[in-house]
């Protein structure tokens, strides 16, 4: 695994790439408040057969922060970042708000991406799925006396993935302060209820259907079966509406497929590949 730098959009974006020459190319975009070592497991398997790129988008991981966010910015970003390394043929596995900008980057410019995964995600949202992310946004911490401090907020609300799995993650996810205190990585604008952002104009429901039906490439859809965020009637009619779409649930995973059950999620995806 290798860490990389570039500037992308007049923000310095980190990449990891897991190497293997003359393979094809697997891109991973991770969801809100992630970071490319959400992946680093399945990345790691998956570089047996893939140059492996995973993206901290901005404002998460160690790349910048940005005066404005959005679906625009992350497209912008994801155009730009796939031109300058001149990625082709390209198998995009994309969580929550990177799947989101995986569907409007492949509305724009399909002819670089071969397959798509897309987990968890949706051109509609459930309500439940919404009013969580609030409260934990409003009731949460954000400063931590410790690392194992933080994991065990969290852990406090989802227990579903394996234990040290989710304490790598979580430990990933933040950086200490000058005071020795620890805090997030991403981007406090994102997390601070109310904290102004640049306005950006909100894409419909119907238009976000449409993006989805248009897509041409072979799709991977993977819901979590415990999922408040993409239902499953949400799912099933991405699946009927999408001729090129293959729907597949994972039991006992919420939102956070990857994490929640990683072997099953591994498993799903290398049969879809044929791996």
């Amino acid at each position: 695994m290798i860490d990389h730098f570039i500037r992308i959009n007049n923000l310095r974006l980190h990449y990891l790439e897991w190497m293997h020459d003359g393979a094809p190319t697997m891109l991973l975009l991770h969801g809100f408040s992630g970071h490319a070592l959400t992946w680093d497991v399945f990345a790691a398997s998956m570089a047996r057969h893939y140059r492996v790129i995973a993206l901290d988008q901005r404002g998460h991981g160690d790349s910048d922060w940005a005066d404005e966010y959005g679906t625009e910015h992350a497209v912008s970003d994801l155009r730009e970042f796939i031109a300058a390394l001149d990625l082709r043929h390209v198998t995009l596995v994309a969580h929550s708000m990177g799947a989101h900008a995986g569907m409007a980057y492949l509305n724009r410019e399909p002819e670089r991406i071969d397959k798509f995964v897309i987990v968890d995600i949706g051109p509609e949202l459930s309500a439940a799925g919404g009013a969580r992310i609030r409260d934990g946004w409003q009731k949460s911490q954000d400063v931590f006396a410790s690392p194992e401090e933080a994991f065990a907020q969290l852990r406090a609300v989802n227990q579903r993935p394996p234990l040290e799995h989710h304490r790598t993650r979580v430990y990933h996810s933040l950086k200490q302060l000058p005071d020795g205190r620890w805090t997030w990585k991403y981007d406090k604008k994102l997390r601070t209820p109310g904290a102004p952002r640049a306005p950006q104009p909100l894409i419909s429901a119907e238009e976000w259907w449409r993006m989805w039906q248009a897509i041409t490439c072979p799709i991977l859809l993977v819901r979590g079966g415990v999922s408040d965020l993409l239902s499953r009637e949400t799912a099933e009619k991405m699946a009927a509406t999408n001729p090129h779409c293959a729907l597949v649930e994972i039991p006992g995973a919420g939102h956070s497929v990857p994490m929640d059950r990683p072997e099953e999620f591994e498993t799903t995806v290398r049969g879809w590949l044929s791996l």
